[in-house]
């Protein structure tokens, strides 16, 4: 596997090329994303297939499309024809190296751009690979929009799709769930649907769907497109295989089964392929398309400062891209880590991490993001955010060797990639500080407590919900069911045995997670000692269920208390942040912090 950027129509691309390390595969398949936290959730689901490809015996392309994952640009200055153009740009790119079979994979929003492609007449491909494929483009958006419909209604805003797609049609940029979206990208994607294309050219079309259970069928709008399609001599092997629709699920999932039906899709011998050593050094040539010459230099410049690069941690490979400083001669001796959690990668929700990377090396301060085992790009089982202490460990060992001049580490995570962190923390002197925004302390009893104060208070004094009453649209009935389990799931106990003693924090990994966050963390606090700074979201259950534990507890009260802890508030940001005024507001913090260390 080799991470590497390279110039693309619109500006640098990331991509990770995977394939096997003599030889270059005469068969290459080249990824298509699906749209936006679609895209991070399934980035190990990826990976994986990626591998199954290698190992049979191709070369694949995995790439952030522009605008998207590491690539260049912002997802609001894109659309689905600059990312399109980035598509043939990487067909066109294979076929020079020697490719003589291009296959396009895509999932979601990706099996409609290689549909949308092909319909559209590209050359050099003779294979579509669909996962769960989108039918309409505009369908797709309006589902999109519908996420700062729902957030808007949690905050007493009364926006419909309706409005927010005329607002777009008007000209006007929309944010939706930390993205940005441009008005082209509403025009564009209107005009794509399945039903509409004409395929001419000779093509196999292999569309597999993930279902519940065993004996369920694909989609009924899919076996009807299926059978158009055939109906018109299109070669369509069509399949539904059982699995979880990874690209959705909140944590990170993968799908065994569609795996294993996938890779035999492929040729079965793969025998030609070229010698490495006639590859170039970069793998992948740039662009022959014209791009702006302010362009180019942006991306040289910005080629220097982000690298990409792979780490071994007991056998795995962890992929990293390191961010150096502006200007290298102001840099201090501290650096940032950051730990990723959830289903994410190195990214982040809505590029969180990037943002905050790129602004922190903007203000000369070194950083490192990397995905653990099991996480994003990162080969190796998913050991779970309390077992990732050897992959820290081996950051920081990687990250201090690439800038030497660093003389130590914040750790910087959110979510339980906080809580990883305060694990972590005590058994490395190279850690310098934390800062830890949201932790993780999820337990079933705390996150109904959480809920019933936080959630069902809120909602007593909502003037939608009286609005619902007064309009005889309120299921009193469900809403009471509701509140009845709440209660009693607020009522049971923790696990004593994990109460009664002090959890010590340790390198080597825990067999199996502890039952109490609360205590844990609050012991790793105190064995740490260093300087830490915590940032807290107020509309938040993660965050408001932390600092109940803390409250509930008159040590750990004490202990937040202490000079060398520093708390944040952003009263009115979710748990990931995702507006640009939070997202910036974190970053300054974070530097006005690390300044005073």
């Amino acid at each position: 596997m080799t991470p590497q950027f390279v110039n693309g129509p619109s500006g640098r691309l990331f991509i990770t090329q995977h394939s096997a390390n003599a030889v270059a595969s005469s068969e290459w398949i080249i990824y298509l994303p699906a749209f936006a936290e679609e895209m991070n959730k399934s980035r190990s689901m990826v990976r994986a297939q990626a591998a199954a490809f290698v190992k049979a015996g191709a070369t694949v392309i995995v790439p952030d499309l522009f605008g998207t994952g590491d690539s260049e640009g912002d997802f609001g200055d894109a659309n689905w024809g600059v990312w399109k153009q980035d598509i043939r740009y990487l067909v066109l790119s294979a076929r020079q190296q020697g490719a003589r079979k291009i296959t396009l994979w895509g999932l979601r929003a990706g099996a409609l751009m290689a549909l949308d492609l092909m319909d559209e007449g590209l050359d050099g491909v003779s294979e579509l690979i669909l996962w769960q494929p989108v039918h309409s483009g505009e369908q797709m958006l309006t589902q999109f929009l519908r996420l700062r419909m729902a957030a808007g209604m949690m905050t007493g805003e009364q926006e419909t799709v309706a409005q927010l797609r005329e607002r777009l049609s008007a000209g006007e940029k929309l944010e939706v769930a930390g993205y940005d979206v441009a008005p082209s990208m509403l025009s564009q994607l209107d005009q794509v649907s399945l039903k509409k294309m004409a395929l001419k050219q000779p093509l196999k079309i292999n569309w597999l769907e993930i279902v519940a259970s065993e004996g369920r069928a694909l989609l009924p709008v899919s076996q009807k497109l299926i059978t158009l399609w055939q109906s018109q001599d299109i070669e369509i092997y069509s399949k539904a295989v059982v699995g979880e629709p990874f690209w959705t699920t909140q944590e990170i999932t993968l799908a065994p089964n569609l795996i294993d039906e996938t890779v035999q899709l492929i040729s079965p011998s793969l025998t030609s392929g070229i010698s490495s050593a006639e590859l170039p050094a970069s793998r992948l040539p740039d662009s022959d398309l014209v791009v702006p010459e302010y362009k180019l230099q942006g991306a040289v410049q910005a080629l220097d400062s982000e690298q990409p690069f792979v780490f071994s941690c007991e056998g795995e490979e962890l992929v990293a891209v390191l961010h150096l400083p502006k200007t290298p001669e102001k840099a201090g001796g501290i650096g940032v880590l950051v730990i990723v959690g959830g289903p994410q990668y190195r990214v982040g929700s809505h590029r969180q991490f990037l943002h905050l990377a790129r602004h922190l090396a903007k203000e000369n301060i070194p950083v490192m993001r990397f995905d653990y085992r099991g996480m994003g790009d990162a080969s190796g089982e998913l050991l779970g955010f309390e077992n990732v202490q050897v992959d820290i460990q081996n950051a920081i060992d990687n990250f201090m060797q690439k800038v030497p001049e660093l003389e130590g580490v914040v750790l910087w995570g959110l979510c339980d990639a906080a809580s990883a962190a305060c694990f972590y923390a005590p058994s490395d002197k190279r850690v310098a500080g934390l800062v830890i925004l949201n932790p993780w302390v999820r337990s079933e009893a705390g996150e109904a407590k959480a809920f019933l104060k936080h959630y069902y208070l809120q909602r007593l004094f909502s003037r939608q919900l009286w609005s619902k009453v007064l309009k005889g649209n309120f299921n009193i009935s469900a809403s009471l069911a509701s509140l009845v389990s709440m209660l009693k799931r607020s009522s049971s106990s923790e696990d004593k045995s994990v109460v009664e003693s002090e959890i010590a924090c340790t390198v080597e990994p825990l067999k199996q997670p502890s039952t109490n966050l609360p205590e844990k963390i609050q012991s790793s606090l105190k064995a740490y000692q260093g300087p830490v700074q915590y940032i807290m979201s107020g509309n938040d259950l993660t965050a408001a269920e932390f600092d109940d534990a803390v409250k509930g507890s008159k040590s750990f009260t004490r202990l937040l208390k202490q000079k060398r802890m520093q708390r944040e508030d952003l009263k009115s940001a979710d748990h990931t942040f995702s507006k640009r005024e939070w997202r910036d507001k974190v970053a300054a913090w974070t530097v006005n912090w690390i300044r005073t260390l």
